[in-house]
């Protein structure tokens, strides 16, 4: 309707028909400079946690540092659908302290998903240090953090090296239970979400291709 519009207000007389006519029918392209500010500091900070975490040396000895750059990995990840960061949470009773715990914002099919069909309104991150792979012992003390009246069912377990068998077994014995879902990451895995996010993608789409995957694997 505002092309006719525009088409009817022009001037018809004879020596302005032809130029007017041919910019309707021929429009200059207007070239529009993209934006890259936002896109090179995303970049730029994501690069830069991919160095950090990779300089952080294994054992006690970076243990704190490991916490504090694996949360600030976590917040570049998924500030769209974490709010209520709190580092060190202790429970009313003094008995147990988690690394991390947000709120969920139902914002992406991952988040949706924890909040909705795993009825889990809050989420745990825990980061491990060690220089071996974590264990069982690791799994069934996190267990103890995830309480279903709390609305708090879901635990995002980050490592150095992954977890071992056992300590997926455990995990597995976990959902299939109780009904908590604690999820063992790596640097390798973080260093893939960062970098999917670095590249313009969805870090949460990858994140929920590791959680479908550990439920379609779940064993009787």
């Amino acid at each position: 309707m505002d092309r006719l519009v525009q088409l009817c207000e022009v001037d018809l007389s004879e020596r302005q028909f032809d130029s007017n006519a041919n910019s309707i029918i021929n429009p200059k392209h207007i070239r529009v400079k993209p934006n890259t500010t936002s896109a090179n500091e995303n970049e730029r900070i994501g690069r830069g946690l991919i160095e950090k975490l990779q300089s952080i040396p294994l054992g006690r000895d970076g243990c704190y540092e490991f916490e504090d750059i694996a949360s600030e990995i976590v917040k570049y990840l998924f500030d769209e659908n974490l709010t209520g960061w709190h580092q060190q949470k202790r429970t009313t009773d003094d008995l147990h302290r988690y690394d991390l715990i947000c709120r969920v914002i139902d914002n992406s099919t991952i988040w949706k998903f924890i909040s909705q069909n795993l009825d889990s309104r809050y989420v745990l991150f825990e980061f491990k240090n060690y220089k071996e792979q974590i264990g069982q012992s690791q799994i069934y003390s996190t267990e103890k953090y995830l309480y279903e009246k709390a609305k708090r069912k879901v635990c995002f377990l980050i490592s150095r090296t992954g977890a071992s068998d056992n300590a997926l077994a455990a995990c597995q014995g976990a959902m299939r239970e109780h009904g908590k879902l604690i999820l063992c990451l790596d640097d390798k895995g973080l260093t893939e979400m960062i970098s999917c996010k670095v590249s313009g993608d969805d870090p949460n789409e990858l994140l929920f291709e590791k959680v479908d995957k550990f439920l379609m694997e779940l064993p009787r």
